[in-house]
């Protein structure tokens, strides 16, 4: 602060407001900001006026209550860490003459759903200082309070569009470019998930790194003969293309610029199904399913699924069939985009499956599966197969420790294994044990409610599994502290 400035609450914001230019900033209270805010474009104090032209750094910085902000047309800058934390923030409109926002400005704003923009020229020619995990996350704009831009259109005469522009803009559905933009920044269109085409105007050059990385949806992709580079990983993550068309004159391709299905469609590998399934031309490798794909057979003469082939799925995908010729199913290939699978519960997987790669079925409650592939659970919850351990973590009902418990082998029914319950920290055995189970009865679900018994006849919750020489999966009672012989008389009572 110079000598000619000073510092004044105004309608309870502080502005620092500067008496040689004329000019105010708003600037941090040590009172938090609450509810809904709408910044003047002018402050007045002792009848002179000030045009407010910045919002400085931290100015509102942890202001949980704040739910709403309006900001003029008058200001230019908003600075680092502006609205950091401002996690009860749900909307913000955003003036036309903004031409700077810093580090961080909305970083933490987990609430933030509407960020109206009433200039799309002018937001598209921000300076953003640095757009990160936790900094401004732009997924939903607004042309004014109630409608969303879903069909962007950036007007004619705009010449770039700067980087990080429309970060995350999940509800961004098409863009139009017009022929005077020139450039397009870094990240421009990065995690806008729900794109399905883009045509790149005929006045690029460049594509720059990131540029349209994890549009998961585009289908459809057009380079014109203009573009002579492309940066890294431009297209990575574009998992949804079945149609690109490639400018002649592209030289220079950056590491990752595509994503492997377009590899696939450029060198001419790839065959697309009815459904939009991707396969290699000789239909024995499916490479993706595309997003909201519901139910799907895998034809027969697919021997290979491929790394994440149905992770776009996992919104929507409630049944998928299995031939007997699938031999293979390569790392995550059904491991879910969003972290957990909708609507799907269960697969069945053929014994002819010899390998199954890591996490390829990453959170499936429930994979039905009775051949020999190594790497058991595959990242399943459960598997019913014909496997004779299963392993578990438990809270033992009186001590409230956590170990695991080891589940040993069914022979026909009978009442052969034993497991034991191990401390989880200490790796030793609880003082009490040994747990013996024998024919499971009642039911044919992996996880089914079961029940547990003490010397003393008292029955808690617990879950108790096999699987007899068979291969067949029962659920049943756990019986609590009993040798071999104490347990096969209180088996027989129990029955």
């Amino acid at each position: 602060m110079n000598n000619q400035s000073k510092v004044v609450i105004i309608d309870g914001i502080n502005y620092e407001l500067d008496e040689l230019t004329g000019t105010a900033k708003v600037v941090k209270s040590e009172e938090k900001s609450t509810g809904d805010i709408i910044i003047p474009s002018t402050v007045t104090d002792n009848d002179i006026e000030f045009m407010v032209e910045c919002i400085d750094r931290s100015a509102f910085e942890g202001c949980k209550g704040l739910i709403s902000v309006i900001i003029p047309d008058s200001v230019t800058g908003i600075g680092s860490h502006a609205f950091y934390g401002c996690s009860g923030l749900t909307s913000i409109t955003i003036g036309n003459s903004i031409r700077s926002i810093g580090r961080d400005a909305f970083g933490s704003c987990w609430g933030l759903q509407k960020v109206i923009v009433k200039d799309i020229a002018a937001w598209c020619g921000i300076e953003w200082e640095w757009v990160g995990f936790s900094s401004f996350d732009t997924r939903h704009l607004y042309s004014d309070e109630n409608t969303e831009i879903t069909d962007l259109i950036i007007p004619d005469g705009v010449t770039h569009i700067g980087h990080s522009a429309f970060l995350h803009c999940s509800g961004l559905t098409s863009v139009t470019i017009p022929n005077s933009v020139t450039s397009i920044g870094r990240s421009a269109f990065k995690n806008c998930t729900g794109l399905t085409s883009i045509h790149v105007p005929i006045s690029i050059i460049s594509i720059e790194a990131y540029t349209f990385y994890g549009c998961s949806s585009l289908k459809s992709i057009y380079i014109p003969d203009s573009v002579t580079t492309i940066g890294d990983s431009a297209f990575e993550g574009c998992n949804s293309v079945i149609s690109i068309r490639m400018g002649k004159n592209v030289t220079k391709k950056g590491k990752s610029a595509f994503s492997q299905s377009i590899l696939k469609l450029l060198r001419g590998e790839t065959w697309t199904d009815e459904y939009g399934v991707v396969f290699s031309t000789d239909k024995t490798v499916l490479y993706e399913a595309p997003k909201g794909l519901k139910e799907y057979i895998i034809p027969d003469g697919t021997k290979a699924i491929g790394q994440y082939a149905f992770s776009e799925t996992s919104e929507t995908l409630e049944c998928v069939l299995f031939p007997d010729s699938v031999e293979i199913i390569e790392n995550y290939a059904f491991s879910p985009a969003g972290g957990q699978w909708k609507k799907m519960k269960s697969i069945e997987i053929p014994n002819s499956v010899t390998f199954i790669g890591e996490d390829a079925f990453r959170n499936i409650e429930e994979l039905k599966y009775k051949g020999n592939a190594s790497g058991y659970p595959w990242g399943a919850k459960s598997v019913i197969d014909n496997k004779p351990h299963y392993v578990r973590y438990w809270d033992d009902p009186e001590t409230r420790k956590r170990g695991l418990i080891y589940t040993g082998e069914m022979m026909n029914g009978k009442p052969h294994g034993k497991g034991g319950y191990y401390d989880r920290l200490s790796g030793t055995p609880h003082e009490e044990g040994t747990y013996y189970y024998g024919k499971l009865v009642s039911g044919d679900r992996w996880t089914s409610r079961g029940e547990r018994y003490s010397p003393s006849g008292d029955t808690w919750n617990g879950y108790g599994t096999g699987v007899d020489s068979e291969g067949n999966v029962y659920t049943g009672k756990w019986i609590f502290g009993h040798t071999e012989e104490e347990f096969d008389e209180l088996w027989h009572d129990i029955n």
